[in-house]
């Protein structure tokens, strides 16, 4: 699914209009979370690696 997000993500540019996954809320939602972060980054020219949370509550 992860290679289907990512060419939803490439197409639309947009971390919101990537689809869910049933069963998989939480990955879908940071992947979305984490998507709109490097959108962002991109969109400002930056450069820098992203750091991100990735610990499971």
């Amino acid at each position: 699914m992860v290679g289907s997000s990512h060419g939803q993500l490439v197409e639309t540019e947009d971390a919101g209009q990537v689809d869910t996954v049933s069963g998989a809320t939480s990955s879908s939602e940071k992947f979305q979370e984490y998507a709109a972060m490097l959108l962002n980054a991109a969109e400002n020219g930056e450069t820098d690696t992203l750091e991100v949370d990735n610990e499971v509550d």
